[in-house]
């Protein structure tokens, strides 16, 4: 869990399959002056920047901003008070009318976004005694959220491996790590599929593409019972206790 450079992955000689997504991310993090309510939210904008507010405790939100390396460079060099008129011009001042008055509260700074995934999860054969989780077995667009929650059932899903070895194994057998690699990379593969599908169907710049996602859209906003599948499958299906 050495972050998505992972010093021990390339200690191991473990390769990655890594593409660009040629945006940057914009972190900061708002104090904001309405009740977050503990709810995230998220606006996609014309051009396929994604605005994405993170509750955080004490009525801060934490910002993640995904926009071209160009726009990024621009945000960074905004102070409070043009970040106010940036925050007002975002979907008819959508941001401001559901946080109230935001106050910067740390330094934006601004990271390349990239999908990784590591090609194994687990040490080589000669050395399969270590595990890969987080970010250093994957890394996906941040547009869904499921970066962290990824992350939180490969050690879930660990937990369950190792709390039911058979009793005549170690930990660290070479058959429980690669039963965790074979459900891990299952799951993972798939979420990465589903962002990466995602993020081009909300970069679509034709008119029709636009109907047609805000058609589908309003379809799942309608449906409880598509909405709460959704939300379990994001949660994932591993059983915490």
């Amino acid at each position: 869990a050495d972050g998505a450079n992972s010093p021990i992955r390339t200690e191991l000689g473990i390769s990655i399959k890594e593409e660009s997504y040629s945006q940057s991310a914009v972190v900061a993090n708002w104090i904001c002056s309405n009740a977050h309510l503990e709810t995230a939210y998220q606006w996609f904008l014309p051009g396929g920047d994604i605005v994405a507010m993170l509750p955080l405790p004490n009525k801060q939100v934490s910002m993640v901003w995904s926009t071209s390396p160009e726009n990024a460079a621009e945000l960074l060099k905004l102070d409070q008070a043009a970040w106010n008129d940036r925050f007002s011009s975002i979907a008819h001042g959508a941001i401001l009318a559901q946080l109230g008055a935001l106050s910067l509260n740390s330094t934006p700074a601004a990271f390349p976004l990239r999908r990784i995934r590591a090609s194994r999860f687990i040490g080589p054969d000669e050395n399969p005694k270590v595990v890969l989780i987080g970010d250093a077995a994957h890394v996906m667009h941040p547009l869904a959220g499921q970066g962290l929650n990824l992350g939180l059932r490969d050690v879930a899903t660990l937990l369950n491996i190792l709390s039911q070895r058979e009793s005549f194994r170690l930990p660290n057998d070479k058959v429980l790590l690669r039963r965790y690699e074979r459900q891990r990379q299952g799951d993972t593969s798939a979420l990465l599929w589903v962002t990466d599908k995602l993020k081009k169907l909300f970069s679509a710049s034709s008119s029709t593409e636009k109907q047609l996602r805000n058609w589908g859209l309003g379809i799942v906003n309608r449906s409880h019972f598509i909405k709460r599948r959704l939300i379990e499958r994001a949660l994932g299906d591993t059983d915490f206790e």
